[in-house]
């Protein structure tokens, strides 16, 4: 990467409140505080050459991978300075700029360099280990340097194979996180290094989107020592800060000081906040502008589900109700919406847009008998033309009791009439056949009168031709028994009622760090399991130090949870054989699945279902 060329570098992209996009960006324009009298540049958005409205912006701390490599060869233990040695003008340097890390909470590794290459420490998070070295407290790892002699001063001096192997640590760390190596070395005029494959290192790294910034500090009294560092230091662009085996300057300590800031401020990113309604799924350009500079990143949105929102008439069902759907966001036309009361279908599919309007009449005998009077949750599920399926965030409705009125008008004035009329029918026979045996011409009984208002009206000579109707006649042959009522829903018959079943998921910590036991809630998709720190604390949150921060997330759908792996370098792993999951596998849960976070942090998902 050259050194101090303006450039803008999109980190990551994150689809996961879809149709909102938020990507992070870094650019060392925004990377600073600007002054009071210094407007933020603007930034513009574009998908395929589409500006993007309404964008908003925030900044974000994304923690960097920091790579030292310290000199201990023979070189470093020669004098500089009056009363000190190399080493002890380097060590100082190092302990600060560890300090300095460790406080901004990123991730650093230590590489020793004598007459072969020791990794000290691997990338992590645990940088109060590496002080502990600098400063001599770890009795297993060794920082003095050799004792000058003439053989050593002759022997090997493998700086070129320490920066390789360092390159190859940084390679390891997460994408997003912005990657620094720094070297503390003597050189030797003596040594040629292999700057080609150094050289051919961050070009690789330059060209996966991931630049390594490159600090070089050289210690030599003896200006021909730093040829070979001048010829690394070539390869990245960058000038390397002599530090001669003098004392530095108080001019040479701001630079040194101002060099050491820069690498902080790599973290300060900004996050872009946007919509994406319109942008259709499969392949896009995402380009953010800022002036003539330009970032780009190919993206493969994919065919994601269309989100609705449910409008109802009123909460409360009785009498005549109506219903819609608004769709907030979709990539291809809604197809089909339907109405469902605790999972079962109200009625068939709603085919016609816009809004997909359903008129519910509560009086219906059929919705009656399916739906009794009580508290239900009312959901529109809806289907694209790309066969996506979703949701719209469920409403509580209450179904009102049916009077005594409503119930005869809807269901039994057919069998009233017709009730009715048969009772007519019989008392007038009855009559026939009493005054044909007292008179010898009998009178019949007039027939029953059919009103406008469909009603029967009969007259009649005898008040025992009109019998008493008795409701309880009537509902008591057409209840429904109550094993009827609560049978489980069958998928063929929309006659049964759906038991009110709730299902609840949760997380619980079972080893390697603080118990805990965290509900997933229906109101929240997404769950992110990550080291708490100062700047952000997760949704699941953990302290142990193999944790990274944005370690692995959890998504909630209504088939249940999802574990997606993160881009973590300790690793995420499933079950109890613990399989690796590389970064975004993704693995659907069942209740009484563990998964670790690193090899030491053991989790367990599991639900409770109540009715």
């Amino acid at each position: 990467m050259a050194q101090g060329t303006a450039q803008l570098r999109i980190v990551r992209t994150d689809f996961s409140q879809f149709p909102t996009i938020e990507t992070t960006i870094e650019f060392a324009a925004l990377q600073a505080p600007p002054s009071p009298s210094q407007a933020q540049p603007d930034l513009v958005v574009s998908f395929e050459g589409k500006t993007v409205p309404g964008v908003e912006r925030r900044q974000t701390q994304v923690p960097g991978a920091v790579m030292l490599v310290t000199d201990l060869s023979s070189r470093m233990g020669e004098r500089g300075a009056v009363y000190a040695t190399r080493f002890q003008l380097m060590q100082p340097m190092v302990s600060d700029l560890v300090s300095q890390l460790q406080s901004a909470d990123q991730r650093a590794g230590l590489m020793i360099l004598t007459e072969t290459v020791t990794v000290a420490h691997e990338l992590t998070n645990d940088l109060g280990a590496i002080a502990n070295t600098l400063t001599r407290s770890n009795p297993q790892v060794r920082f003095d340097p050799q004792l000058p002699t003439e053989e050593s001063s002759a022997g090997p001096y493998p700086l070129d194979e320490a920066i390789i192997q360092a390159l190859s640590r940084l390679d390891q760390a997460a994408p997003e996180q912005p990657r620094t190596l720094v070297v503390f070395a003597a050189g030797d005029p003596n040594k040629e290094f292999d700057t080609s494959a150094i050289h051919n290192a961050l070009a690789a790294a330059e060209s996966k989107g991931h630049p390594v910034h490159l600090l070089i500090y050289g210690f030599a009294s003896d200006p021909t020592a730093l040829t070979g560092l001048q010829s690394l230091a070539d390869v990245g662009t960058v000038t390397p800060v002599v530090v001669d085996g003098q004392l530095p300057s108080p001019d040479l300590k701001r630079q040194i000081f101002d060099q050491y800031a820069s690498v902080l401020r790599r973290s300060n990113m900004t996050t872009l906040r946007f919509s994406a309604t319109g942008i259709a799924s499969g392949p896009a350009n995402l380009t953010v502008s800022v002036g003539i500079i330009n970032g780009t990143a190919s993206l493969d949105i994919p065919a994601l589900p269309p989100v609705v929102s449910l409008i109802t008439s009123s909460p409360e069902f009785q009498g005549t109700v109506q219903m819609a759907t608004r769709v907030d966001f979709q990539q291809a036309p809604i197809t089909q919406v339907e109405y469902l009361l605790n999972g079962l279908p109200i009625a068939d599919p709603v085919t016609e847009g816009p809004d997909f309007r359903y008129v519910l009449d509560t009086n219906d005998p059929g919705f009656q008998q399916r739906f009794p009077s009580g508290s239900y949750e009312l959901i529109a599920a809806v289907k694209d033309a790309q066969d996506q399926v979703s949701r719209s965030q469920p409403q509580q409705i209450e179904i009102a009791a049916v009077t005594s009125s409503q119930g005869l008008s809807g269901l039994f004035l057919p069998l009233m009439i017709g009730g009715g009329v048969v009772l007519v029918v019989g008392a007038a026979g009855a009559v026939w056949q009493l005054r044909r045996r007292q008179q010898p011409r009998p009178t019949a009984a007039p027939a029953p009168v059919i009103d406008d208002d469909m009603t029967a009206r009969v007259t009649s000579n005898d008040d025992e031709a009109t019998a008493p109707y008795s409701p309880d006649d009537v509902t008591g042959r057409l209840a429904v028994p109550d094993d009827e009522r609560t049978a489980l829903f069958d998928p063929h018959d929309r006659r049964t009622v759906v038991l009110e079943r709730h299902t609840r998921w949760y997380v619980e910590v079972v080893a390697g760090d603080t118990a805990q036991r965290i509900e997933l809630k229906q109101s929240q998709r997404n769950y992110d399991l990550g080291r708490v720190t100062t700047v952000r604390t997760p949704d699941i949150p953990l302290r142990h130090q193999q944790v990274s921060r944005d370690h692995a997330r959890i998504e909630l759908l209504n088939s249940g949870p999802t574990l997606i792996a993160g881009d973590s370098s300790q690793g995420t792993f499933f079950g109890p054989e613990k399989a690796a999951m590389a970064p975004g596998d993704r693995k659907q849960l069942a209740s009484g699945d563990v998964f670790w976070l690193s090899s030491e942090v053991k989790l367990r998902v599991f639900c409770e279902i109540t009715s």
